[in-house]
């Protein structure tokens, strides 16, 4: 298990900037604007033999009792006290503040050792402003300049000689999975229900989550990393550069997942920004559970609109609302209201949908446990036998245009959810076959929640043996 050592100030100290700077990475977002970073954020720091793991923390504003600053100061709370170590950051430029005071108050209660760290110092004048802080009696002091890399090696001394000695469990790298959504569709609510604490904040505001929160936890024997993300609006609906930062990541953080967690608001209906999300995942052909969020709140007379023009509208919501949804309501019902949300995300056909709720903890390990499955089904290699067999079965049902031959299905091993065609005629493959092909895959492979590709190769065959490969026709089918 590694030591962790948990960067504790007043906003715009330059925690953020510290975080990235030992752990090597961009993963807190930096802004000019105080209080950006809010829920806590983790990171591994390699120097040497020392090895741990470093959290930042939001801002801390002593008197402001507004709910969401309150909220802050809760997460706070939460890396104090799992913290072995603390870096108490100041800001040597401003000088020392009566907030800074406070926060030393707070932190010498908890007996907890402390480095104070006073930060930006990038030249002698506020090298010598500095000397006001050490009026406040901590022994162990040292000033840096987070955005330079001043005295970043004199810090990490500093630290290796006051943690214990930390170390790597080696095993696999975990899964990936990310849960995404639309502002305030209930992602925190839900996380905080599934590990039973509060690991992020949870607010009314749209956008209180900015960070990518990256959260370890195990199903069995298999280790996974739940990634927390902000919602995503429309491009054309983003205004603050904030916004724009974090959207940008978490759809990097995505094309990089093994998979995806994607939330839809069953109290609202769907709305614009779930198609957006849905073609953004169908377009990186993404692994993905669709969880039908606050599902004790569905209206009952929700029916979503099908048609072209409709979804088109200006219309934020796509639903016509009607009262709750009552437990009694037949089954069939249920089915009815689940395939008119199926029918708004046809291209997505290979996803699983459950109803889930963050309040209730409905279907919340049904998703996890579903999630493992479509990883490891992911994973797991298909053979040429096993694909031979597959194309027989398929050649036995349904024929290509005449003319067109299928020599056989291959698996690229680098990309398992990519399979190779070979034929003599790419144009005798439409898109008709290409979906009866990958329906047939998805039922006899268990690939349930996988996006196949079919990548077409044009080859000529002699005497039984496969010829010369023109380039590769990519047919993306979801």
């Amino acid at each position: 298990m590694l030591p962790k050592v948990a960067i504790v100030g007043r906003p715009n100290v330059g925690k953020s900037t510290l975080f990235n700077r030992l752990t090597k990475s961009r993963a807190s977002i930096v802004d000019a604007k105080p209080g950006v970073t809010r829920d806590r954020l983790y990171g591994e720091v390699y120097w040497g033999k020392t090895i741990f793991e470093l959290i930042d923390t939001g801002g801390i504003i002593p008197d402001d009792t507004q709910t969401l600053t309150q909220e802050i100061k809760k997460q706070v709370a939460y890396s104090i006290k799992e913290a072995d170590l603390m870096l108490f950051l100041v800001d040597g430029e401003e000088g020392l503040h009566n907030w800074d005071e406070e926060i030393c108050q707070l932190l010498r209660k908890t007996g907890k050792p402390i480095i104070l760290v006073v930060n930006k110092i990038e030249g002698n004048k506020r090298e010598a402003l500095s000397g006001e802080f050490y009026k406040m009696g901590f022994s162990d002091t040292i000033s840096i300049s987070a955005i330079h890399g001043l005295n970043i090696n004199e810090l990490m001394e500093k630290i290796s000689a006051k943690i214990p000695k930390g170390e790597i469990k080696k095993g696999q790298k975990p899964f990936s999975v990310m849960i995404v959504g639309h502002p305030n569709v209930g992602k925190s609510t839900l996380i905080n229900k599934l590990f039973g604490s509060q690991r992020v904040i949870v607010h009314d505001v749209p956008g209180t989550t900015r960070d990518i929160v990256e959260i370890p936890f195990s199903l069995g024997e298999d280790k996974f990393m739940l990634l927390d993300t902000s919602g995503i609006r429309r491009e054309g609906r983003i205004r603050e550069g904030l916004e724009k930062v974090a959207v940008k990541k978490t759809k990097k953080a995505i094309a990089d997942s093994d998979m995806v967690f994607f939330l839809l608001d069953m109290s609202m209906g769907i709305i614009r920004e779930d198609l957006s999300i849905g073609s953004f995942l169908e377009e990186h052909a993404k692994a993905v559970i669709i969880l039908l969020n606050k599902s004790d709140l569905i209206p009952a007379s929700l029916r979503p609109l099908s048609s072209p023009e409709q979804t088109k509208s200006k219309t934020k919501n796509i639903y016509n609302k009607g009262k709750l949804l009552q437990p009694e309501k037949s089954l069939d019902e249920k089915e009815e209201y689940l395939n008119a949300v199926k029918s708004q995300f046809n291209f997505l056909d290979f996803a699983p949908f459950i109803f889930t709720s963050g309040v209730t903890g409905k279907n919340l390990e049904v998703a996890l446990t579903k999630a493992k499955e479509i990883i490891l089904a992911y994973k797991k290699p298909i053979t040429r036998t096993q694909l031979a067999d597959a194309l027989a079965e398929i050649k036995a049902k349904r024929m290509p245009r005449a003319g067109t031959r299928i020599y056989d299905l291959t698996q690229n091993h680098a990309r398992p959810n990519n399979i190779i065609l070979r034929t003599n005629n790419p144009s005798g493959i439409d898109k008709t076959f290409l979906r009866f092909v990958t329906h047939h895959l998805h039922k006899k492979f268990g690939l349930e929640g996988i996006p196949l590709i079919i990548k077409i190769r044009n080859t000529r065959q002699k005497h039984g043996r496969i010829g010369k490969i023109d380039p590769v026709r990519d047919l993306k089918k979801h």
